[in-house]
């Protein structure tokens, strides 16, 4: 009864058909089995290949203290994200847990004045943040919060 409908041979032929036709459109196929078999079963991993799953890696007590004490002491999240290897978001997460008071950039005062008087002279806010070392939200937020009639963007009609 070899190859009859129903049999369990038929079965396994028309299952293979199906997944070999499903993959069978690649032009580059051959080549990429032949380099998968070429493969030794113990193949050292190499550095570009990822883990299955992504391992997250949270600081110990002590290096989320030195985080604290790091930034108390003045380093801005950006440096402490290269140097712990963490993104800024991480980062500031840690912070917030630990209680640390964050240091928010404002333009307010003399900086807000020459923010106000580079606006009005021209400048971009994207220009006057980079000068002021800020984003150029912030020196939206702080024109538009100082009464600065805000010029319509390039393109926008007013």
């Amino acid at each position: 009864m070899v190859g009859t409908p129903g049999s369990r041979n038929s079965l396994t032929r028309a299952f293979g058909v199906e997944v070999l036709g499903r993959y069978s459109n690649h032009c580059d196929q051959g080549t990429r089995i032949e380099r998968v078999l070429e493969i030794p079963l113990s193949a050292p991993t190499t550095p570009d290949s990822r883990p299955l799953r992504q391992v997250h890696r949270r600081l110990r007590e002590d290096e989320l203290d030195e985080l604290a004490e790091a930034y108390l002491a003045g380093a801005t999240v950006s440096e402490l994200s290269d140097r712990f290897g963490r993104h800024r978001a991480t980062i500031s997460t840690d912070l917030e847990r630990r209680g640390v008071a964050r240091r928010y950039r404002l333009v307010q005062g003399e900086r807000l004045q020459r923010a106000i008087q580079s606006y009005q002279g021209g400048k971009s806010i994207s220009s006057i943040g980079r000068e002021l070392g800020v984003a150029g939200d912030t020196v939206h937020k702080a024109l538009t919060s100082a009464g600065v009639k805000m010029r319509p963007r390039r393109g926008w009609k007013q």
